[in-house]
């Protein structure tokens, strides 16, 4: 490898190409190297689009209804201003303001309504 690195990087030796096939030595050219790129990049993004395909719903409905924004109802917007009183919410309060709300919240959410509401 020395030698094929003395005749091809730094010339200073007459390039001698007898025995590289063996030790699996090529020249590479740019072209040959944009064109392997050029072919995992479409590899990848095939790749992506069949997880992608993978992933679609059935139905258009499921699809619509999980990119909405679920609004706040006005009996849960009562039980939640009962937070905005405190600077820090206890976690005796969370417990029972996730009871009051019900399955869809949960503490991220009500800590997120929270936090904008104190901030406005």
């Amino acid at each position: 490898m020395q030698i094929i690195y003395k005749q091809d990087v730094i010339k200073s030796e007459p390039r001698n190409a007898q025995g590289r096939r063996a030790l699996e030595v090529r020249r590479t050219k740019y072209k040959d190297y944009a064109e392997t790129k050029r072919n995992e990049r479409e590899a990848k993004r095939i790749e992506r689009e069949t997880q992608r395909r993978d992933k679609i719903p059935l139905n258009n409905d499921q699809l619509e209804t999980s990119k909405r924004r679920r609004k706040v109802l006005a009996h849960e917007e009562q039980i939640l201003e009962r937070l905005l009183a405190y600077e820090k919410i206890p976690s005796h309060i969370y417990d029972e303001t996730l009871q009051l709300l019900g399955a869809e919240w949960d503490k991220k959410r009500v800590y997120g309504w929270w936090n904008y509401r104190i901030n406005k």
